[in-house]
């Protein structure tokens, strides 16, 4: 193929226009340097390659959908099971753990709950009771010992009842 005079300008122009921009985007080639009528060349030569892949995943997909072959289905069908089991056993081998891992996972999450409610008692402790919040533990405190008192004094008239009679 030769290779068109107005092309080889076209090229000039392009990298006058990527060094007046900057550094290079890509990093400089060593080595055997392309032209630009083989640089044209390889280009063809990917698009051919990669339209010979296209075609190939079109039969595929053809061959895919078939003609309704049912010992096809049928080979098909057994295929997708056979994955399917041995990807659930597969799931089942990595969920298996030692006795030393559930129990160094127990002590984590028990460490964490410890920590949280230390955590939570430090801020209890931070925050001030109001008037009225101690008022009302006062009030509660006095009736336990006016139950209390009254319970003894009931308790101490029954055994001297007792003694007397």
């Amino acid at each position: 193929l030769p290779c068109p005079e107005g092309r080889k300008k076209e090229r000039k122009k392009e990298r006058k226009a990527d060094f007046s921009l900057g550094a290079p985007q890509a990093p400089p080639r060593t080595g055997p340097r392309l032209g630009p009528c083989e640089a044209e060349r390889k280009k063809e030569r990917k698009k051919e390659s990669l339209s010979l892949r296209e075609g190939r995943k079109k039969e595929r997909k053809k061959e895919r959908k078939g003609d309704g072959d049912p010992e096809e289905k049928e080979r098909k069908k057994e295929r997708k099971k056979v994955r399917s089991a041995s990807l659930l056993e597969r799931k089942k081998e990595r969920k298996k753990e030692s006795y030393a891992q559930r129990q160094a996972g127990k002590k984590e999450r028990k460490k964490e709950r410890k920590n949280l409610n230390e955590a939570f008692e430090k801020e209890r402790k931070k925050e001030r009771k109001k008037a009225y919040e101690k008022r009302l533990s006062e009030r509660k405190k006095e009736r336990k010992k006016e139950r209390y008192i009254s319970f003894m004094t009931e308790l101490l008239d029954g055994c001297s009842r007792q003694e007397a009679s």
